[in-house]
């Protein structure tokens, strides 16, 4: 039997960088060097002509050897989640969009053969895609042309809140390995009608935050104080509930419901 082990999952979205309204990647990036690791990397092809790059044979590094493209560019993934046994590996990705569970499941099988167990990408329930390894010619190619690049997704998801008459209130921002900061504001119902909103101004202090924009400012209150966040637009005050991050449904919302994000460089996607 194969052992997971899980590693904590990044506050819900964690996150990077084309957007749908919005600019594409913020923080400029340098491709990863694979040359010296070429000679243990294996790659993937899934049914869908994307690729999976993984390290051979798995140790401590593995979590920074996983890459998921098209063969020409290959987005370094986020794992959170490795297993490994004499039967093959398992990896758990961030891929925001699955439901039902955690991420990208990903399966690969160190057996050869009909009788061995399959190679798989899975994206939920009954939506398995069968993976198959490159012979070594060919997998030698891809690593030499292709160009490995960090994670596409750059931002992660801030707050989200919402009134009692459905509008939604979202900021995400730059994660810290990409500077942080930078935080974007979004408003509207959540079926496709999320705007982005030029930040006018922006506070953070222990009292709390504000994201001012033309139209009214969303201000939250120091852990202290113990108060919901709110929206002020003109003299009304509208006191706002907020949604966890960490929930699968948040999440879903987050990046699929709203319809804010473009590609996120993931499997599942």
């Amino acid at each position: 039997m194969r052992k997971r082990v899980v590693v904590a999952l990044l506050a819900l979205g964690s996150s990077s960088a084309l957007a749908a309204p919005g600019p594409g990647p913020t923080a400029k990036v340098k491709p990863i060097d694979t040359t010296k690791m070429r000679d243990k990397l294996d790659v993937w092809r899934d049914d869908s002509g994307h690729y999976v790059v993984d390290l051979r044979e798995p140790g401590d590094d593995t979590e920074s050897w996983v890459f998921y493209g098209d063969g020409k560019t290959m987005y370094q993934q986020r794992v959170f989640g490795t297993g490994a046994s004499q039967d093959g590996q398992d990896l758990t990705l961030w891929s925001p969009r699955v439901s039902q569970q955690a991420g990208a499941q990903i399966t690969l099988s160190a057996h050869n053969g009909p009788d061995a167990p399959r190679s798989t990408i899975s994206c939920g329930p009954k939506q398995d895609h069968a993976l198959t390894l490159l012979p070594a010619d060919q997998a030698k190619g891809l690593l030499a042309r292709a160009t490995f690049l960090p994670p596409l997704w750059q931002r992660s998801s801030h707050i989200l809140a919402r009134d009692d008459e459905g509008t939604y209130y979202f900021v995400d921002e730059l994660r810290d390995e990409f500077g942080g900061g930078q935080p974007r504001f979004f408003m509207g119902k959540k079926a496709g009608q999320m705007k982005e909103y030029p930040l006018t101004n922006v506070v953070s202090d222990p009292a709390g935050e504000v994201f001012a924009v033309k139209d009214g400012s969303l201000k939250t209150f120091g852990a202290a104080a113990i108060k919901p966040p709110v929206w002020r637009h003109g003299d009304t005050v509208t006191e706002l509930t907020v949604l966890d991050l960490t929930e699968p449904a948040t999440r879903l919302i987050i990046y699929r419901d709203f319809a804010i994000y473009g590609t996120l460089g993931t499997p599942c996607d």
